[in-house]
């Protein structure tokens, strides 16, 4: 029986892709040359950002909720480097752009800084769901009850949080791209002690520039009605912001987005290919890699989306 894959993750400065279906096999792919270069089986867990690709490619990082914790592969040929089977409820994990950190979201409420070398923890971050990191400058972000800016180890500046989730985040030089989904709550009928259908507030979905050294908003751009992006990705040599739109009827179709990165003015928008749900940016704002579960597809972006350079992938999983 074929399986699915169920995520991608692109190394920032290498040419691999890993390509995974929940919990069995994992496969990573040379994209320059079009090859797999080896298949594994994985304890990567359904649901969560539970997979990421270090940025040189050299490691694959898998997590999950449950099973077999935190798992650090050698992406040559899938043989295991550590196993952390004592962390649990895994949600998200990420390398340190320097490689010599993992770091792991437990249950969306701590971080966990990990030594790539022995799997020892370094740290614990109490109070924080998700971290970014800025390829130009010694900077990252936390995100909490609010967003907190870290400029060379130390607290910088502080950012509102204007809804419940942060979709994505990323950085330019001095500026730092927010996307904020829209906003569920539940209107309740005291009378009957009940809750009632979901409303979509979409006043709370936008992605935000923010000048991070003196906290103030360069531009803000609200996507339609029952929208939001849930990705976002700076290019430096075109100066642009790459994003991803999710309409949430119809399937929750995918269209991509470039915006002027200084001036949040909208340059071009395009439809992806439908059914096409997996979408991915690499670190760098240069490719878009997109699946639909058995085919993948990679866009080198450019600024003119309608005339992209692509080409496909078929991953078969038996």
């Amino acid at each position: 029986m074929k399986g699915r894959i169920d995520n991608i993750e692109i190394a920032a400065k290498s040419s691999f892709i890993v390509a995974s279906e929940f919990e069995k096999i994992t496969d990573v792919w040379d994209i320059s040359k079009g090859e797999k270069i080896c298949r594994f089986n994985s304890t990567y867990g359904f649901g969560g950002e539970r997979i990421a690709i270090s940025t040189d490619g050299k490691y694959i990082v898998t997590g999950s909720y449950r099973k077999k914790g935190l798992v650090l592969y050698h992406t040559s040929d899938g043989s295991i480097v550590w196993i952390r089977s004592d962390i649990s409820k895994i949600q998200k994990v990420k390398f340190s752009i320097d490689n010599m950190y993992i770091f792991v979201s437990i249950d969306n409420k701590n971080i966990l800084k990990i030594s790539i070398n022995d799997g020892s923890t370094l740290e614990k971050i109490k109070g924080a769901a998700n971290i970014f990191f800025n390829l130009y400058e010694d900077v990252y972000l936390l995100e909490s009850k609010e967003y907190i800016i870290y400029l060379n180890g130390r607290k910088a500046s502080r950012i509102c949080k204007e809804s419940f989730a942060c979709l994505d985040a990323c950085f330019s030089n001095i500026t730092v791209y927010i996307s904020e989904a829209a906003k569920s709550i539940s209107s309740i009928d005291f009378a009957k002690n009940q809750f009632n259908k979901l409303d979509v507030i979409p006043a709370f979905a936008s992605i935000r520039a923010i000048n991070y050294k003196n906290e103030e908003e360069i531009w803000r751009f609200k996507p339609c009605v029952d929208s939001h992006f849930l990705k976002v990705k700076y290019n430096k040599n075109k100066n642009v912001l790459f994003s991803i739109l999710r309409i949430f009827e119809n399937g929750g179709n995918r269209f991509l987005y470039v915006f002027n990165a200084l001036t949040g003015e909208l340059i071009d928008t395009a439809p992806l290919e439908t059914g096409f749900y997996i979408n991915k940016f690499d670190d760098y704002g240069n490719l878009l890699v997109s699946s639909d579960g058995y085919k993948i597809i990679i866009y080198h972006l450019d600024n003119d989306l309608n005339n992209m350079e692509k080409k496909e992938l078929d991953v078969i999983f038996e």
